[in-house]
């Protein structure tokens, strides 16, 4: 991210889109930044921080130009970033931010420091609550002011604005269709690319039709996409997805997909082999459904995804429990052994205990 123009843009508290900085101007309009009343305070409080508005700066710089104190300063950096004025150039930032809950601990009193009003005194702090405040702190990458939004222009340039959208989301999807653009911000939803994309296949540019069955209404489609659906499929790859993924079907209204798939919630995961559905995880592991047999040659490969809620560097888990598969006690089903390829396991009278490998 510090190498390219892809950025994290907030899209309110706690919420970001993935965005190259060049397509920011596709992802508002101007009826809806004028609605934003109460993002304009906002936004000055967190541009005045910045000397040069085309450099980046470290917190470091920034508390020492400011000469803010540290959680003032981090408030100010999280408000604008929500707010879609100001970014970090690393998800680094993020996930420190995530785990201190984007505040920043009380800083330690220095050795004969009055005790703040109204609190007793309590004696000099150890290095252990010097490390906590210093790593809450949004030391990590670089802050930096986004690209200011490009004026709304003539009518012209708001249908080509608008080409830009829809060519944006057949690059992401390669169909579109109703359903599938519900999550989308605003500037990306249906009604808003419809019109778009109708002038598009006019030209020749888009196909529109029917290429899926059990999706209502009209659908859009490349002609990449069109041209990869005619393809044999190649050799099919083994992956999996968290339920919220942008390009999970999870929660998508369509009756093809009703009771198939668990709930668009971040603690599901879906594996795939190909087209076919293998594996759904429910509540990080704990509930998992398995549509292949306990023999299958590749189920090792399937089980796989559960290693990295152990191996992955953020919010690492020390192990997994998995109270049930297929709707019985995990322990007294006849998976275990294909776990035991994969893991360090252990068993209770119930259950499978995923431990990470030393």
């Amino acid at each position: 991210m510090g190498q390219s123009p892809l950025r994290w843009i907030g899209r309110g508290k706690g919420r970001i889109t993935l965005c190259f900085e060049p397509d920011l101007d596709l992802l508002d309009e101007p009826e809806e930044e004028k609605d934003e009343e109460d993002g304009e305070s906002v936004e000055d409080d967190a541009t005045s921080l910045f000397a040069d508005p085309e450099a980046r700066y470290d917190f470091q710089t920034l508390q020492r130009v400011s000469r803010l104190p540290a959680a003032e300063l981090s408030d100010r950096l999280w408000n604008g970033a929500w707010g879609g004025r100001l970014t970090n150039d690393t998800m680094t930032a993020l996930h420190k931010g995530i785990e201190n809950r984007f505040r920043v601990a009380d800083e330690p009193r220095a050795e004969g420091d009055p005790a703040p009003a109204g609190r007793a005194s309590t004696p000099r702090p150890g290095r252990s609550a010097f490390a906590r405040w210093r790593g809450s702190l949004p030391y990590a990458g670089n802050w930096h002011l986004l690209t200011a939004r490009a004026a709304a222009g003539d009518l012209m340039d708001k249908e080509e604005r608008g080409k830009d959208r829809a060519r944006l989301l057949l690059e992401r999807y390669g169909l579109l269709f109703r359903e599938l653009l519900q999550r989308e911000v605003p500037a990306l939803r249906w009604r808003s690319v419809f019109r778009s994309l109708r002038l598009m296949e006019l030209s020749g540019e888009v196909l529109a039709g029917c290429f899926f069955e059990e999706i209502l209404g009209l659908q859009f489609i490349s002609h990449h996409g069109f041209r990869t659906l005619q393809r044999e499929p190649g050799a099919q790859a083994v992956f999996w997805l968290n339920a919220v993924d942008p390009i999970s079907p999870c929660g998508l209204p369509l009756p093809g997909l009703r009771g198939e798939l668990p709930h668009r919630v971040a603690a599901n995961h879906l594996v795939y082999h190909g087209a076919r559905l293998v594996i759904v995880s429910s509540r990080n592991g704990k509930a998992l459904k398995i549509h292949v047999p306990p023999d299958d040659p590749e189920l090792p490969r399937y089980i796989g995804h559960l290693r990295h809620l152990l191996d992955r560097p953020f919010q690492t888990v020390r192990q997994l429990t998995i109270e049930s598969i297929n709707d019985l006690d995990a322990a007294r089903t006849a998976y275990v052994d294909a776990f035991r390829t994969c893991f360090d396991v252990r068993l209770n009278h119930t259950e499978i205990i995923l431990c990470r490998q030393p």
